[in-house]
């Protein structure tokens, strides 16, 4: 397993004259779980859309080691190991929990998901298959395996989206908002993947609007505000810091 830093090195991104990302400069580092908190307009979906090769900077450059990840396309990020889950739920919502599952192991995004499953071996579609049930069993959705994405609450289809970042077993995590929507329960549940994923020495970027699930569960924060990382720290020092509140109340 490749242990290294992912790193934004002075990000600027622009959209019709609004500048989005203003010389953004950050580390994010394995083994931590890091959230990127800011008001609304604060430029961290824009983060994480350009970590995960959905937008191209203007200019800078974001790595993951000595990979240039900016210079990559969207599917070869994923490849690389860094995978990204998204504010709106992406399913395949007229198939089954598990067939979601097993749609997200393949790599290779110009192939089909039938062809790629009917070239499987029966030694690698049942090890596939194990893979996804263990995740599966992870978020809490086993019992749920054969029922329809559709037919999910917006809480669980959340953790089944969840899930299919998991599967792809990245060194490199960025969710945006997955606690949004979901219960106590399941927050807590999510939580309880994420500490595991932590102690695997993997590298997990939260952006997140509930100070309680940053405070719960982020080892250090990263404050945004207008486009610039107006501070840096363990979440204890962010969470106490003046900058939060000027953010946040201006």
């Amino acid at each position: 397993m490749i242990v290294t830093d992912l790193r934004c090195e002075d990000l600027n991104k622009s959209f019709d004259g609004t500048q989005a990302l203003r010389g953004v400069s950050v580390t994010f580092e394995p083994g931590a779980i890091t959230a990127v908190i800011g008001p609304n307009g604060a430029g961290k979906s824009t983060l994480i859309d350009v970590c995960s090769g959905m937008l191209r900077p203007d200019s800078g450059k974001c790595c993951w080691g000595a990979l240039e990840l900016t210079a990559l396309q969207p599917h070869e990020v994923v490849r690389a190991g860094v995978v990204r889950s998204f504010q709106e739920v992406r399913l395949v919502y007229l198939v089954s929990v598990m067939e979601n599952v097993l749609f997200s192991l393949q790599r290779n995004i110009n192939e089909g998901f039938l062809r790629t499953l009917f070239r499987w071996s029966g030694s690698r579609a049942q090890c596939e298959i194990r893979k996804g049930a263990e995740v599966l069993e992870s978020v809490g959705l086993w019992d749920m395996r054969d029922v329809r994405a559709g037919e999910l609450s917006y809480g669980e289809q959340k953790l089944l989206a969840m899930a299919c970042c998991i599967a792809l077993e990245p060194s490199v995590l960025l969710l945006d908002e997955p606690m949004s929507g979901l219960h106590r329960e399941k927050v807590d549940q999510v939580a309880r993947v994420l500490s595991r994923l932590r102690g695997q020495a993997k590298t997990i970027v939260l952006v997140e609007h509930s100070m309680e699930v940053v405070r719960s569960f982020a080892d250090r924060t990263v404050l945004m505000d207008r486009g610039k990382i107006r501070a840096v720290g363990s979440t204890d020092e962010i969470l106490a810091h003046p900058k939060l509140n000027e953010a946040y109340l201006g």
